[in-house]
C-alpha cells in the first residue's frame, strides 16, 4: 500500500522555544488553515480505515482533533471565512451527480 503518515507542528520562526508536535495520527494530517482569532486550527486528516479524509478541528487551548464533515468525498482548499463560524472547501465529485449530493 502507498501510504504516509504526516502530522502537524507549531514552530516558531524566532526559534526561541521548543517546536510543538499538535498531532499524533496514524495517518496524513495536511493543509491547516487558522482560524481568524488564531484560537483554532482546522486541517484535513484521514482518521481511522474507513472512507476518505475529513476536515478536522482543533482549538489551541488543549484537546483532541474534532471532525467537522463526514462525507463520502474528501475536503480539500479549506478556508475560513471572515466571521470564523464557517469554513468553505472544494472536493472533487463525480460530474453525473454534482447536483445530486444525496447520490454522492
Amino acid at each position: 500500500m502507498n501510504e504516509g503518515n504526516s502530522d502537524l507542528w507549531l514552530v516558531e520562526t524566532s526559534g526561541e522555544t521548543e517546536p510543538r508536535r499538535l498531532t499524533w495520527n496514524a495517518g496524513s494530517d495536511s493543509g491547516p488553515i487558522w482560524s481568524p482569532d488564531g484560537t483554532r486550527l482546522a486541517f484535513v486528516s484521514k482518521r481511522g480505515e474507513d472512507g476518505p479524509s475529513q476536515l478536522q478541528l482543533l482549538r489551541m487551548d488543549g484537546g483532541e482533533a474534532e471532525p467537522l464533515t463526514s462525507l463520502p468525498f474528501a475536503p480539500q482548499a479549506a478556508r475560513w471565512l471572515p466571521d470564523g463560524k464557517r469554513i468553505a472547501f472544494l472536493s472533487s465529485t463525480w460530474p453525473d451527480l454534482n447536483d445530486d449530493f444525496e447520490a454522492v
